[in-house]
């Protein structure tokens, strides 16, 4: 419980991040049970779809049309942009995998 409030305390903490981190630090997939390993990867999935969400948001508010990206425009091309848009297909990979991950178990 210190450890919370002091991380809420600390300017530009990132508490979700801090905790998904302390999860994993602890957690031995393969020796979880299937039911264990389904809820952790369903919490796991949940915060990358959250990052998906919001990292689309970022993407397409800037666009002048909601949900559209111009690929010949100025703005698509700066450095910014083609990282965001790196790290988003990134996270689609990773939310597919561990889509698949829990429908095997």
């Amino acid at each position: 419980m210190w450890g919370t409030r002091m991380a809420k305390s600390a300017k530009g903490f990132n508490l979700g991040a801090y905790l998904v981190a302390a999860s994993l630090k602890g957690g031995d997939l393969e020796r979880m049970s299937v039911r264990a390993r389904r809820i952790y990867l369903q919490r796991y999935l949940h915060l990358i779809e959250t990052q998906i969400r919001i990292l689309s948001e970022r993407l397409y508010k800037g666009s002048g049309w909601p949900g559209q990206v111009h690929a010949w425009d100025q703005d698509a091309l700066d450095a910014d942009r083609v990282a965001s848009l790196s790290s988003l297909n990134y996270l689609f990979a990773v939310r597919e995998i561990l889509r698949t991950t829990i429908d095997t178990l």
